[in-house]
């Protein structure tokens, strides 16, 4: 698949919580609510199992910045695993005024479209001025 459409599909499964009442989603909004206060046992896990996700976000940005040096792939990496997070993390503040988002499947569609749209953006070649 394009790089485009594989940056979709992983934005895509990064939002995928903002529709679901399941396990899984639920494991997910407290899996982005211990990254602002880590408990020990959040650190661990992370030491442990955060590679496998730096690994594949990191495979994805080098597709689009082929000639990026070790540190800015990893960067890249860790600013594209944190776009959908604020959106998950604050779901149902969201959903409340001032903002008011409804976030239904339609919804998360289109911010899916979207933050891939920014993050392409976001990944084009550096400019070292």
């Amino acid at each position: 698949m394009s790089r485009e459409e594989a940056l979709v599909q992983f934005v895509r499964r990064q939002l995928q919580p903002l529709l679901g009442r399941d396990e899984y989603s639920r494991h997910m909004r407290i899996f982005n609510w211990e990254t602002v206060q880590p408990t020990a046992v959040f650190r661990s896990l992370i030491a442990e199992e955060a590679a496998p996700f730096l690994s594949l976000a990191a495979d994805l940005v080098r597709r689009f910045m082929p000639g990026a040096d070790p540190r800015t792939l990893t960067v890249a990496a860790v600013w594209l695993l944190g776009q959908c997070s604020i959106f998950v993390r604050n779901r149902e503040q969201l959903a409340e005024p001032p903002t008011g988002l409804v976030l239904d499947e339609a919804a998360v569609e289109w911010l899916t479209r979207t933050i891939s749209h920014w993050v392409v953006a976001g990944l084009g070649p550096l400019r070292t001025n």
